[in-house]
């Protein structure tokens, strides 16, 4: 005979997301000057996970604050930049700077995520090629040629490749560990309280990442330099 019991698991999309900005990432690399149009679609899907999991990380937190309901609920309007500083505050008591690199950062991703999900309609004057055989080919105008200042990648999502997704999944992990370790002064265990799905038993509670999400962040390391300090896994 099987035991059974009831758990209740409070369901947190942040791993999911982060570690499919990081396997899109890997995957836009393996693609890198063979298939360009795949290339860039893996470095857009990974560059927006990157963005949404900042945010979801944030809400996560946000929900969590020891504030009447319709407090939370007005605090979930206010942009992800503002979060992250309420969640500072509340810590400490104190303003967090805004100015630092990594705050610079997560301004411009949010600048190119809301561009990116705002998407307004635009007229260019295209030049279309016809060869012999009658096949037709367009080339777009290359107007935008500009790069946003600190990531230095385009401003258009459509030149988007893998070492661009590159450098947002390694400034986003590297955000992630400064402002949950480096400032909040969190360890893994308490991170992983606030970012992972969290089961509570009638005996005991966990932490819990999917078996996908761990082998996905196992290979951080050696892509990126670096450590996921913010999760244990």
């Amino acid at each position: 005979m099987c035991d059974n019991w009831k758990e209740t698991w409070t369901l947190n999309s942040f791993a999911g997301l982060l570690s499919d900005a990081v396997a899109f990432d890997i995957d836009a690399k393996k693609h890198a000057d063979s298939d360009f149009p795949l290339e860039n679609r893996l470095a857009r899907s990974s560059i927006m996970c990157a963005a949404f999991s900042l945010e979801c990380a944030a809400n996560a937190c946000i929900e969590r604050l020891p504030f009447p309901r319709i407090v939370v609920d007005q605090l979930d309007r206010v942009g992800v930049l503002e979060k992250y500083g309420i969640l500072y505050t509340y810590r400490f008591n104190s303003d967090i700077d805004r100015g630092s690199s990594h705050f610079q950062f997560l301004k411009e991703l949010f600048r190119l995520r809301n561009r990116y999900v705002h998407p307004k309609l635009e007229k260019v004057q295209m030049t279309i090629t016809q060869d012999k055989s009658g096949d037709r080919y367009y080339t777009k105008p290359d107007n935008d040629t500009s790069t946003i200042p600190i990531m230095k990648i385009p401003c258009d999502f459509f030149a988007w490749v893998g070492v661009h997704s590159r450098v947002v999944v390694t400034e986003t992990i590297r955000f992630l560990n400064h402002f949950f370790v480096t400032l909040c002064g969190l360890s893994p265990e308490q991170c992983s309280n606030l970012l992972a799905v969290h089961t509570q038993a009638p005996s005991h509670n966990a932490t819990y990442l999917g078996r996908h999400e761990r082998k996905i962040f196992e290979k951080v390391k050696d892509e990126y330099n670096m450590e996921i300090q913010f999760l244990v896994f």
